[in-house]
């Protein structure tokens, strides 16, 4: 039975991230974003919410290379969680919702006035450089997102869920993840790999890798700290 409309309106306000989480000093305005300031509600809507930004992002916008790569990435984890790969898609599906909804949220804050992240504000402010590279510009977006936003969705997911971060199950999925990722590397690789930059992007897919293991760690900190 579909959510009445004050249902989903609750949902989506308790998967959205805390606009006090990040600040609220006041930033010049962005291009008009055309999604609104509304969280998606499940993985699918992300999806499709992650496509249009792939058409409306203009081809030389920073960001543009980090959508697109999401948008691969989170296809294929929609896919994996839809075909048994995972002992607790419940999880996953949340964890997905809940740190998608941080990357939507910077072009919210960005379009309405309001700080972003350090992490993502440095990516904000040089978007529109014609000095740095797409792969330049798809690594920051990495670096915000995971070494940000993915430990904090984590600590909503897990505080929502009342799951536990020492759970082996759930560890295991996480562990899975980075899996899928590794099978999609390759393909992302050669996008972006010229020249000299061949060596920066193997650096990158380690460093990575090692950033994503260690999150639940880092998460179950977080979560002890506030307890």
């Amino acid at each position: 039975m579909p959510p009445t409309p004050s249902q989903d309106a609750a949902q989506r306000a308790a998967i959205s991230p805390s606009l006090s989480t990040f600040g609220d000093e006041p930033m010049s305005n962005d291009q008009a974003y055309a999604f609104g300031n509304s969280p998606v509600a499940s993985v699918d809507e992300a999806i499709e919410r992650i496509d249009s930004l792939t058409s409306w992002l203009a081809p030389d916008d920073g960001m543009s290379p980090f959508n697109t790569m999401y948008l691969s990435v989170i296809k294929a984890i929609r896919e994996a969680t839809t075909t048994g790969y995972f002992t607790n898609s419940r999880f996953l599906d949340r964890l997905d919702v809940s740190f998608v909804n941080r990357y939507f949220d910077a072009y919210t804050r960005s379009a309405t006035g309001v700080a972003l992240p350090r992490c993502w504000d440095v990516l904000w402010t040089l978007r529109h450089s014609p000095h740095h590279v797409p792969l330049q510009f798809a690594l920051a977006g990495m670096n915000a997102h995971i070494n940000h936003d993915l430990v904090l969705a984590l600590v909503e997911t897990f505080t929502a869920l009342d799951a536990d971060p020492r759970d082996p199950a759930l560890a295991a999925d996480f562990a899975r993840v980075n899996d899928l990722l590794g099978a999609l590397e390759p393909d992302v690789r050669r996008t972006y790999e010229h020249g000299l930059l061949v060596p920066i992007a193997r650096r990158a897919h380690h460093e990575t890798s090692t950033c994503c293991h260690q999150a639940p760690v880092l998460a179950a900190a977080v979560a002890a700290s506030t307890t």
